[in-house]
């Protein structure tokens, strides 16, 4: 048990000093470490205290005390450098916008498309990364080189806008503002190479893709050049295609190269040591919308030309089965070529060579003026179609421009394959229906001087035309135009427009050719009515029937080009007329038949086939 009792006590307070010591604050150390030679790392993390020890009192700092420190860590400078990265140079060589696939067919052998990039010949050397953004067909880019002497040489080449821009921007001098570059000192002549094309809809003129507008380029504060930004699209090779591809755009079409356009500025070019470039375009109307632009404007320096006297093919529009000018292919009337003056002097006159398989026995004189780069169709005097074969290369080059020898012959003779026309013994009509807008439909027939022998205009809406194709032996041409530009039949009318066609026909029996209705603006089409002689000699040569491989070891096939029936017989004979092997009556179908004769000695047999009125006749080698 306790007790616990309450008694009196007294508080007192009694101050004292004491010195006492208080360490310095505790410092933090990182120490790094140059690693890969382009960064510093860090490596470690040291903790210390300061070389003193401090004595304090109630009146402040009494005394000090020093201690040697136990290391010493030198701090000194690191050299390192920044990461490595490239100096990327972007160069535009062609602003493509591929075709519009729904419902496309290329076929296997696909479609060419060929552009002349001679002026980036620079940058189409060592090691070059290419960029090309596509996300639907298959994409196959071939370069050729060409080994010889360019036009002329270029001195400097400067890309001096790329890139997306927008309208309000570019029209009102915010982008693509006027730009200064260095003269190469030994150029004199200079070109701006521009590709523009609008994309974006918005807006009641749903721009900038459907937006036609003027564009301009200005030197030195000066403006040169304007053009509309527009490009017919109805007519392109690549047809019929998906989507919207008949309806015309702001410098591009589906399936097409963007527009390209080499301005010449050298009489502008007068700063001795920069050349001052801007861009610009109009406005568009209040509430057309704002699109935006695919922009490449480049400046090209360039030497002197190379040559005074140079008369050029460019290309050939016919004949030529090249995709690009499938509109204008097969022809059985004149050759169509492009000249080119190559030459400083101008051009007034050249001498044309052409032909078909390595015969240049045509020839055609053309005069005019050309100066130095201009370009002209050229149509030249019919060849006759008798002489095309089943495969034809047409031949073509100039001789003697302005009467005197060419000083660079590399580029003055073309070749190109080409299909032969259709040929009709039968006689044959057109038929041709118009949809709901027959008033837009117009369709021509013409013979190889020009001459319109049929011209229907002002068509009725869903009306049937016949038309007997009866004429003299020779070579023709059917027309087909529509001025809505929409062909006889087009999905994005959802029906409205109605369905129409053009087909050809022999009269009393089928249908012998179907033309796309889904054309765009126009067809061209040209066929050859044939002469007696030529049907006679047709007949003569028609292939019955054909043997595969020939030559070849003994084992064959022989494919009739006709309905066999019991009066059929295949005879095959040596060169001494003895019969080797034959087949007959119901024993022979129109499917291949193989042949083994093998076990015979190589040499010459004729296979003989006799069917009702035919007889027919080939050599065969068994080697």
């Amino acid at each position: 048990m306790a007790t616990f009792l309450q008694g009196d006590f007294t508080n007192e307070t009694n101050t004292f000093e004491y010195v006492d010591s208080i360490l310095m604050n505790q410092q933090i150390l990182m120490q790094y470490e140059n690693l890969d030679f382009y960064s510093v790392h860090c490596i470690d993390t040291l903790l210390y205290y300061n070389n003193y020890e401090l004595f304090t009192s109630l009146e402040g700092i009494t005394d000090t005390t020093y201690y040697s420190a136990d290391q010493t860590i030198v701090n000194s400078d690191l050299v390192y450098y920044g990461e490595a990265y490239e100096v990327i140079n972007t160069i535009q060589i062609q602003n493509f916008v591929t075709p519009y696939g729904i419902g496309l067919s290329l076929c296997s052998d696909g479609f060419t498309w060929v552009y002349d990039v001679t002026d980036y010949k620079a940058y189409l050397q060592g090691d070059v990364d290419l960029l090309s953004h596509n996300t639907q067909e298959l994409l196959d880019l071939t370069f050729v080189f060409i080994e010889g002497t360019p036009v002329r040489n270029v001195l400097d080449f400067k890309q001096v806008y790329v890139g997306n821009f927008g309208h309000y921007n570019i029209a009102n001098d915010i982008s693509l503002t006027s730009t200064k570059v260095k003269r190469n000192a030994e150029a004199e002549m200079f070109s701006v190479k521009t590709r523009t094309t609008g994309h974006g809809m918005a807006g009641d003129g749903n721009c900038s893709e459907f937006c036609p507008t003027y564009h301009n380029i200005s030197v030195e504060g000066i403006q040169r050049y304007e053009w509309y930004n527009w490009t017919e699209c109805a007519n392109n090779p690549v047809y019929p295609q998906g989507g919207t591809w008949i309806f015309d755009r702001a410098g591009w079409c589906p399936g097409k190269f963007a527009d390209t356009y080499d301005w010449d500025i050298t009489e502008f070019v007068t700063d001795p040591d920069s050349i001052e470039i801007d861009y610009g375009m109009t406005q568009y109307a209040v509430g057309s919308g704002e699109g935006n632009y695919q922009v490449s404007v480049q400046l090209i320096q360039y030497g002197n030309p190379n040559f005074a006297n140079n008369a050029a093919i460019e290309t050939v529009i016919a004949h030529n089965d090249h995709d690009l000018y499938n509109r204008f292919n097969p022809v059985c009337s004149n050759p169509k070529i492009v000249i080119k003056n190559n030459g400083s002097e101008t051009l007034n006159s050249v001498g044309v060579e052409y032909g078909i398989n390595g015969d240049y026995s045509y020839n055609y004189q053309w005069t005019g003026e050309l100066e130095f780069l201009e370009t002209q169709e050229v149509a030249l005097p019919p060849i006759n179609w008798q002489e095309f074969t089943e495969e034809n290369i047409f031949n073509v080059r100039l001789v003697n421009p302005n009467t005197l020898e060419d000083e660079y012959q590399y580029d003055n003779q073309y070749a190109t394959n080409f299909e032969a026309v259709d040929i009709w013994t039968d006689t044959i009509m057109l038929v041709f229906r118009t949809n709901n807008f027959g008033d837009e439909s117009h369709y021509q027939i013409l013979d190889q001087s020009g001459n319109v022998l049929v011209d229907r205009d002002d068509l009725d809406n869903n009306t049937t035309y016949y038309d007997t194709l009866s004429y003299p032996p020779g070579c023709y041409e059917i027309r087909i135009y529509d001025d809505g530009e929409d062909g006889l039949n087009f999905w994005y009318w959802d029906g409205e427009d109605g369905t129409g066609y053009a087909k050809l026909r022999i009269p009393g029996a089928q249908y012998v050719k179907h033309f796309n209705s889904d054309f765009g603006s126009f067809i061209n089409y040209q066929f050859v009515i044939p002469d007696l002689s030529y049907i006679i000699t047709e007949e003569l040569n028609r292939k019955y029937f054909e043997i595969y491989p020939n030559p070849n070891e003994g084992s064959f096939n022989l494919k009739l080009n006709f309905e066999p029936d019991y009066t059929t017989q295949i005879h095959i004979y040596d060169m001494f007329g003895k019969e080797v092997w034959k087949i007959s009556g119901p024993n022979i179908s129109s499917d291949d038949i193989n042949v083994d004769l093998s076990s015979l000695r190589k040499g010459v047999y004729f296979v003989n086939i006799n069917s009702g009125n035919i007889t027919r006749t080939k050599k065969l080698v068994i080697n």
